[in-house]
């Protein structure tokens, strides 16, 4: 019952509105290409969460917008992640098209020991991240590093049609609305904020 009710048009719709809602009542004067990020960014992660090839319209445009974005306030951790980002997409973009039962992906999930062995390598690597981001003028490094790592795992495990990747995107999520609200960017903020809510929504549509 509650799939039918995830999978229909009226939730998506309504799902979506709420996302476009949330970026414009906190749009900021001069600052319209983190409005155009938020809400091409909402289309394409709800369209990720339903498994549809149709995200990809609205990726691209996000993430070249979130590029620009982050460069401007010297998140190098971020910039290196959206370049990583843009390539895995068109690598996924690829993989996504041959395995499709229409415009939709088929999912898949991890074994125990990948997952852990995954999770292991992801700590170590936002500690030596974050090492690393100390010596630049990063505004934020730890938070810069804790944003990123994982958003690679995550990014790979989405490529390669994981359902894990939905845990993944929370701890990016919420680490992201933290280092935002810093940056005192507060699209980005409800960005992330409704980013999170959709990885719930995202979690149980790809347990099918």
């Amino acid at each position: 019952m509650l799939n039918k009710i995830l999978n229909s048009r009226y939730f998506f719709g309504a799902f979506v509105l709420l996302g476009c809602v949330l970026q414009l009542l906190v749009y900021e004067e001069g600052k319209m290409l983190s409005l155009i990020s938020g809400l091409c960014g909402v289309f394409s992660l709800v369209l990720v969460s339903r498994r549809s090839m149709l995200q990809f319209l609205f990726g691209f445009v996000q993430l070249g917008t979130y590029f620009v974005i982050s460069w401007n306030e010297r998140l190098w951790g971020e910039v290196g992640t959206t370049v990583f980002y843009i390539i895995t997409m068109i690598c996924a973009l690829f993989v996504w098209s041959k395995n499709c039962d229409g415009t939709t992906v088929k999912s898949r999930s991890l074994g125990k020991k990948t997952n852990l062995l995954v999770a292991f390598i992801t700590f170590i690597s936002v500690i030596g991240v974050w090492q690393l981001l100390s010596f630049t003028n990063d505004s934020q490094p730890f938070m810069d590093s804790f944003s990123t790592v994982p958003a690679v795992a995550a990014q790979i495990l989405m490529t390669l049609r994981y359902r894990e990747q939905w845990a993944y995107w929370i701890i990016i999520d919420l680490a992201s609305i933290v280092m935002w609200a810093v940056a005192g960017d507060y699209n980005m903020v409800a960005q992330f904020l409704f980013w999170t809510l959709n990885c719930i929504y995202g979690w149980v549509l790809w347990k099918e």
